[in-house]
C-alpha cells in the first residue's frame, strides 16, 4: 500500500529527474493524491542539478539541458534557481557555455 510513497521518497532523496519521470509516467498512484506533479518536476530539476554538481566540477550547458530536460535557453535560469536555493555555488561561463561548480550540497 505504501510502496509508491517509499519509491517517491527514494527518488527525491537519491534519484534524478529521469527517475521521477519514469515513476510518474501515466500519472501518480492514488495513494499520492494531493502531490503536485509540476512541483515535483521543478524540485527534481533542482535536486538533479545538485547531483550533477557533485559529479562534475565543470558542466557543459548541453549536459545540463539534456539532464534537466529543458532547452539550452533555460539552462541559466535553472542554474540561478539552484544557486538562489543555496544548493550550489557556481559561475556560468557564457562564452564557453559551461557551469563552473565551486560548492554543492550533497543529497
Amino acid at each position: 500500500k505504501y510502496g509508491p510513497i517509499y519509491e517517491l521518497l527514494r527518488i527525491l532523496s537519491v534519484g534524478k529527474l529521469h527517475d521521477y519521470t519514469e515513476f510518474a509516467k501515466g500519472g501518480l498512484p492514488a495513494v499520492l493524491d494531493g502531490v503536485d506533479p509540476d512541483a515535483c518536476v521543478s524540485n527534481m530539476r533542482l535536486l538533479t542539478m545538485c547531483s550533477l554538481a557533485t559529479e562534475h566540477d565543470e558542466i557543459p550547458y548541453q549536459t545540463v539541458a539534456d539532464t534537466l530536460d529543458v532547452s539550452i535557453d533555460e539552462v541559466e535560469m535553472w542554474v540561478v534557481n539552484t544557486i538562489t536555493s543555496k544548493l550550489i555555488d557556481a559561475k556560468m561561463d557564457q562564452l564557453q557555455k559551461v557551469v563552473l561548480i565551486s560548492r554543492c550540497t550533497h543529497r
